[in-house]
């Protein structure tokens, strides 16, 4: 064990841990281990984002500009001569794909014309019935009422308005007509939980009062001494601040004010209530890091891929070169396809899918 680190050990001949010591000693490496993880998030989110901007985003740029290009290239080749029916009706399928999954990065009213040129039914239409049916679904799904008239024109609108329906579908819930009183039951465990919660930060406060009343730089004559009590004090602030019970032992471990014995020796009724802080720690280091790792949710190449710091930067390279990959085979189709025997060729086994199988966009980007 490292001079610093907060542990209880079992002595050789002692009686085994209890069950508040070993939930301690859990806690403590639960806790070490979130540490690293967010500090590891930390030190690689700057380069994520720097590496997204200078590189990513271009590239996803050049890609969909190219893809722009081509859609205009074959809706250029749909109204020359050449074509037969059947062939223009492959045409504007693979137009009206390519042009939806562009719209997916962002409306253009020129995309949209293009779009409801090649498409059966009009882009504002289809994005009405997707709302209409999200609404229905929503309704469902969470039992509440949207007028016929409320203005829904994206899926932001409606996110909106299921957010306001359902919070003051809590508000009525939460204000129940007669207030009931609560049972002696109820009113026990309330104030037990109350008298823990007290007990918890009362231990916490006395460890960082024992910190302070022997770190106060102010009590110190000679500069360097008092130099280093203020930066331990700096420390022992902070740590208080976040509550951080870990951080203020460690600090009791490196000052010698207490040593691993101290730690052994906790009653049951102070470890109960370090244990207390130290899972709210716990949950507080681990929602800190959901909260990063749920950023990644929104888009490629991250979606449903499970989040770590040591693997972000190499799926982020990744799919910048198989961006850059598919825009150069986008470059080469461009130059062949304006050949129309080729473009017929590639148009030959090309297959109108259903609406809801997918497409295959093989040899049309």
């Amino acid at each position: 064990m490292s001079q610093h680190a907060v542990r209880i050990a079992s002595t050789q001949g002692a009686a085994t841990l209890s069950k508040g010591q070993k939930t301690f000693n859990r806690l403590i490496k639960k806790i070490e281990e979130q540490r690293k993880l967010l500090q590891a998030w930390q030190d690689t989110l700057p380069r994520f984002r720097a590496k997204q901007a200078a590189e990513h985003t271009p590239a996803v740029r050049a890609y969909n500009e190219r893809r722009e290009e081509f859609v205009r290239m074959l809706d250029k080749a749909h109204g020359g001569p050449g074509l037969t029916k059947t062939e223009r009706t492959k045409l504007s399928d693979i137009i009206a794909s390519i042009v939806s999954e562009l719209l997916a990065g962002g409306e253009a009213p020129e995309l949209i014309a293009l779009y409801d040129k090649h498409n059966a039914v009009a882009f504002a239409e289809e994005e009405q019935m997707a709302v209409e049916s999200t609404k229905a679904m929503v309704q469902s799904m969470f039992g509440i009422e949207l007028e016929d008239d409320a203005e829904i024109n994206s899926p932001e609108d409606l996110a909106a308005l299921v957010h306001k329906k359902l919070l003051e579908q809590q508000a009525e819930t939460a204000a129940p007509s007669r207030p009931r009183k609560p049972s002696a039951k109820t009113l026990a465990r309330e104030a037990k939980a109350q008298e823990e919660a007290q007990h918890a930060s009362q231990s916490i406060r006395e460890v960082y009062r024992k910190l302070a009343s022997g770190l106060h730089p102010d009590r110190e004559t000679d500069p360097d001494e008092r130099a280093r009590k203020t930066a331990l004090m700096q420390r022992v602030n902070a740590a208080y601040e976040k509550n951080d019970l870990l951080g203020l032992l460690q600090l009791q471990l490196e000052v010698e004010q207490i040593d691993h014995a101290d730690i052994a020796a906790l009653s049951e009724s102070r470890l109960k209530h370090y244990n207390k802080v130290l899972t709210e720690q716990a949950q507080e280091l681990g929602d800190e890091i959901d909260f990063i790792e749920a950023s990644f949710d929104d888009g490629e190449p991250f979606s449903g891929r499970r989040m770590h710091p040591a693997l972000v930067l190499q799926w982020l390279d990744h799919d910048i070169a198989e961006l850059k990959a598919a825009t150069a085979d986008v470059a080469h189709d461009l130059t062949a396809l304006l050949d129309l025997k080729r473009l017929k060729a590639k148009l030959k086994p090309y297959r109108i899918q259903r609406h809801d199988d997918p497409v295959d966009l093989r040899g049309f980007v």
